[in-house]
């Protein structure tokens, strides 16, 4: 669980410098990204339970449908914010983000399996392929 603090730490650390001195104070905090982190964990959870292993196929589909998905909402807030109605909801961003986030939890640990898969059967691959 250390090691994960730190990583959130760090990870904390190039959004402050990413945004620079100005706007620092604007980066989330370590909790935050901890609820973030949390986040795609139990919907990676969820969708386990809910389809069980997908494949990388099915997996890289689904990621690009919710690539879509992030899109569209961003531009309907966009859209929203062009018709007079600042400050349009980021909830359908946030929702949108979180489902592709667990979907590349997933992706990740299919791409482990099947490295495990091949490993099994003799077939030789690179350990990052």
């Amino acid at each position: 669980m250390d090691k994960l603090k730190e990583m959130i730490g760090g990870l904390r650390g190039a959004i402050v410098e990413a945004l620079g001195p100005d706007e620092a104070d604007l980066a989330p905090t370590e909790e935050e990204l901890e609820r973030f982190l949390y986040a795609l964990v139990v919907q990676a959870q969820l969708n386990f339970q809910s389809w069980g292993m997908q494949g990388l196929e099915t997996l890289a589909l689904a990621l690009s449908e919710e690539q879509g998905e992030v899109a569209r909402a961003v531009l309907d807030r966009r859209a929203a914010a062009l018709s007079s109605e600042p400050g349009a909801p980021l909830g359908a961003i946030r929702e949108e983000t979180v489902h592709a986030g667990a979907l590349c939890l997933q992706l990740l640990t299919e791409v482990r399996i099947e490295r495990e898969r091949l490993a099994r059967e003799g077939v030789s691959g690179k350990p990052n392929s």
